[in-house]
């Protein structure tokens, strides 16, 4: 033990990304655990973040708005926040704090991304880790291969650039995998942490707290899920109206909202005349969610869904299934429809992925029919496009530098270079 820790230490300060490959080999679950959590942190401090993304303003703001704040100033901008008024530097608790925290009482912006990072790294690694539980004990097939790197791609570190929008996801998504495995009233209360991460989280919790209130009920989500396919039945008028009562509503829908649902074809066109590459503008057109149909009603007319998964997988599947219904009938707001179908296309594929290496339920998927089959194979080609766009833009944030000596950027920030950019540098 004394020797992996010497290693692992070693690692941590010249070659990360050995920790990591090390961490996951390895078969004890706390040792694994941790490895992945301080990768994903020191990928956090050496991350590679350009002025065109969200990290860089949230970065910036502890700079702008929170160096030398006085205690007073952060519970007043903690009001703000509570009452859903507009409030400068931050809109959320979960920022507002940490940023007060590195900026004012700790004297350390440069701490920021850390913090972010190990909170990110924690309920991510954590909900990996209970989808995976029986990933060593089961026959991984090609077709399984696929859809478990297409869970890892749905949204994986580069999230943390956001700071806030899928750490929120993550805690919802690992307060719901515990919870519904263990019923204790601690995991409910965490559901009703990511609010507090992001003010867009009020919304989105809805569909989660749907299912705990009226639980399992597969025939009734599946006939929501098919009306809201097609959904115009709520008014954006309307519904805007219930956001514009608070400043911060009424920014948000403001900023957000379509008047009109444009085609497949018609994005896919205007993104290819933009100089779009191909496997964006199917990204953009929303292919992803063609192909999450397929699987959701592949699993659903095989029987998959309806009466062979237990009482877990099922409840996991049927919060997917409410939130990719939200997603449609938010369609005239972008942001919250967009967000809400990578929400509902983490929690099917966790689900999905459970029963698949959950050694009782296993055999559902070996020598699949040929309806399952056929429907997993069309899923999985169609999600093709979002892969590569979301492997593309996995690899915008990781330095080089976490190959070796992350602390030569800690030291000196002005040389970092992400993989993307040492890639290019070479091909160019």
């Amino acid at each position: 033990m004394k020797g992996k820790l010497v290693i692992t230490s070693f690692y941590i300060f010249f070659s990360p990304i050995m920790l990591l490959v090390n961490g996951v080999k390895d078969r004890f679950l706390p040792f694994k655990k941790w490895s992945i959590i301080i990768f994903i942190t020191l990928y956090g401090s050496t991350m590679s973040i350009e002025s065109a993304y969200d990290g860089y303003r949230h970065y910036q703001d502890v700079y702008d708005h929170y160096l030398n704040m006085s205690f007073n100033d952060y519970l007043n901008g903690l009001y703000n926040i509570i009452t859903f008024k507009l409030n400068p530097g931050s809109q959320d608790v979960y920022k507002h704090t940490i940023s007060y925290l590195v900026g004012s009482v700790f004297n350390a912006p440069y701490l920021f991304f850390v913090i972010v990072s190990f909170v990110y790294a924690y309920f991510f690694t954590s909900s990996i880790l209970i989808v995976t539980r029986y990933f060593y004990q089961t026959k991984k097939t090609l077709l399984f291969l696929g859809f478990f790197f297409l869970f890892l791609l749905s949204k994986n570190v580069e999230g943390i650039n956001t700071v806030r929008t899928w750490t929120g996801m993550w805690i919802l998504v690992y307060a719901c995998l515990k919870y519904y495995e263990l019923k204790r009233i601690r995991y409910i209360l965490l559901m009703l942490v990511p609010p507090l991460v992001h003010v867009g989280y009020f919304i989105f919790i809805f569909p989660v707290l749907l299912f705990l209130f009226i639980g399992n009920r597969p025939y009734l989500f599946i006939l929501i899920l098919t009306l809201s396919i097609s959904a115009n039945f709520l008014e954006p008028p309307q519904v805007n109206n219930l956001f514009i009562q608070t400043e911060v509503g009424a920014q948000k829908a403001k900023g957000y909202t379509r008047n009109e649902l444009q085609s497949f074809n018609d994005i896919v066109e205007n993104k290819l005349e933009t100089g779009s590459r191909l496997y964006s503008a199917f990204q953009k057109g929303g292919l992803q969610k063609i192909a999450l149909y397929f699987l959701v009603y592949t699993l659903v007319f095989s029987g998959i869904y309806l009466h062979k998964m237990n009482y877990y997988q099922k409840s996991i599947f049927s919060i997917g299934l409410l939130m990719l219904s939200f997603s449609n009938l938010f369609w005239f707001n972008y942001a919250v429809s967009n967000r809400s179908l990578i929400i509902a296309t983490v929690f099917l594929l966790a689900s999905m992925l459970i029963t698949w290496l959950n050694p009782i339920t296993t055999s559902l998927f070996h020598k699949p029919s040929g309806l399952l089959k056929m429907g997993l194979s069309t899923s999985l080609i169609l999600f093709i496009p979002n892969m590569i766009n979301n492997l593309s833009a996995l690899l915008d944030f990781p330095s080089i530098y976490l190959f070796f000596s992350p602390f030569l950027v800690w030291a000196n920030p002005s040389i970092n270079l992400s993989i993307k950019e040492f890639i290019q540098f070479f091909l160019q």
